[in-house]
């Protein structure tokens, strides 16, 4: 069942409950650069430059183990990803995260893992990351793209 509530997009404008951003950008009706697909997930670039790897089933919280199931299989795309972030970025560290529910920070109802880029003296994760331009988010996803060795 899907939050009830209604969500800001990055740009400020309202979300129906009923939409799901991801599944949109999963369903080709909302532009964003894909950087790879397996057969159960897509990644793309964030608005703030990280990589998303997002299930193609909408799952907010899994509660079944076909749902436990195709969490793992992203989770494990999503660790394949890692030289990908290193590459582009070029840092020796990531992150990887998971927020289930927004109590701990999700903020689209969609199951989905964050692959950030850490290097020495960035400091902690920012909750509110900066957005990037259009541009700049496809040419990270071209970057990415060409770096893909997995």
């Amino acid at each position: 069942m899907r939050n009830p509530e209604v969500y800001q997009a990055n740009n400020g404008s309202e979300i129906e409950p009923s939409i799901c951003v991801f599944c949109e950008i999963i369903a080709g009706k909302t532009q964003r650069s894909i950087v790879a697909e397996t057969d159960t997930c897509v990644s793309f670039v964030s608005l703030e430059g990280h990589l998303l790897v997002v299930p193609e089933k909408h799952i907010e919280i899994p509660s079944t183990v076909e749902e436990f199931q195709i969490l793992e299989k992203t989770a494990s795309f999503a660790v394949r990803l890692i030289p990908v972030v290193q590459r582009v970025w070029k840092v020796p560290d990531v992150n990887i995260l998971l927020n289930l529910g927004r109590n701990a920070g999700q903020e689209v109802m969609h199951a989905h893992f964050h692959v950030i880029p850490r290097a020495q003296g960035d400091g902690k994760i920012k909750v509110v990351l900066e957005r990037l331009p259009d541009e700049e988010l496809d040419t990270l996803a071209k970057l990415f793209k060409s770096e893909i060795r997995v």
